[in-house]
């Protein structure tokens, strides 16, 4: 019901629906604790297997269980962090937002939700720094595109605006879902910026978003990461595990060769 609301046309009221629906769901949730970090587990949220692997690598939980939170869990605290912002009650979507993040600390979605919150406030430093953070944790390229993407906005805000093309320049080497629309706003942002400002050729993007102090985006340590977790599940046998990885694997370079492997995983 939220999520077809927020999808529509919604007014003030129906927006307020939403929340207060959503909210007589989550409270007895954050009265109780029931997904609080104790000193047995951890209860986490994946948007995907890659985010899994990279959690898996990377997080310290001091040998706890990881425990899976419901996706409705996650759905509604995203839901109503929107509706909250749609409504200008910015504090409150921000605390949704921050339960996003701690149950989600490998998806860039629930950092990306808390940017829209940044962004409402004028709090355009922050929300630059928070998509700089999730460009580095970002498990596919898709997820990374989208973050420079979003980033290139933030530069443009701050009046950096080389550092905005540079951002929307490496979104669209990245993902062709992300091109069209970054194509589409860099021709705008280089028909009004004067001149001075052109596109970047691509062995210049990089060393622009470094003066910058911007992540790169390590596309080619990702893809190792992505292969040897894909051999690991083939090589185990657990081929509905492998069969997301390898998509993820391939969107972050293109191998004809493995695309058989790939299609090979996707018959019954």
């Amino acid at each position: 019901s939220a999520r077809a609301t927020l999808e529509g046309d919604a007014t003030p009221e129906q927006l307020e629906q939403v929340v207060g629906a959503l909210e007589r769901e989550l409270s007895p949730i954050a009265e109780t604790g029931l997904y609080l970090d104790d000193g047995d587990s951890v209860y986490r949220y994946f948007n995907s297997v890659a985010e899994r692997v990279s959690y898996n690598l990377a997080a310290d939980d001091g040998g706890r269980r990881v425990r899976l939170v419901p996706d409705e869990y996650y759905a509604a605290h995203s839901y109503a962090s929107r509706a909250l912002t749609m409504l200008g009650r910015i504090p409150e979507a921000i605390a949704h937002a921050d339960e996003l993040m701690r149950v989600a600390p490998a998806t860039p979605d629930a950092a990306l939700s808390k940017v829209r919150c940044l962004e409402e406030q004028s709090r355009i430093f922050e929300a630059a720094d928070l998509l700089m953070r999730a460009i580095e944790f970002s498990s596919t390229a898709r997820d990374m595109s989208i973050c420079f993407y979003r980033l290139a906005f933030m530069e443009w805000k701050l009046g950096r605006s080389d550092l905005a093309v540079a951002c929307y320049q490496r979104a669209i080497a990245l993902h062709e879902d992300i091109a069209g629309q970054a194509r589409s706003e860099l021709s705008d942002l280089i028909e009004a910026g004067g001149e001075g400002l052109r596109p970047l050729g691509e062995d210049e993007i990089a060393p622009t978003l470094e003066r910058g102090e911007i992540p790169t985006g390590d596309v080619a340590a990702l893809r190792l990461r992505t292969g040897d977790a894909v051999a690991a599940c083939v090589d185990a046998g657990l081929f509905t595990v492998g069969r997301p990885l390898m998509g993820a694997y391939l969107e972050l370079g293109r191998d004809d060769a493995l695309l058989d492997v790939y299609r090979s995983l996707m018959r019954p």
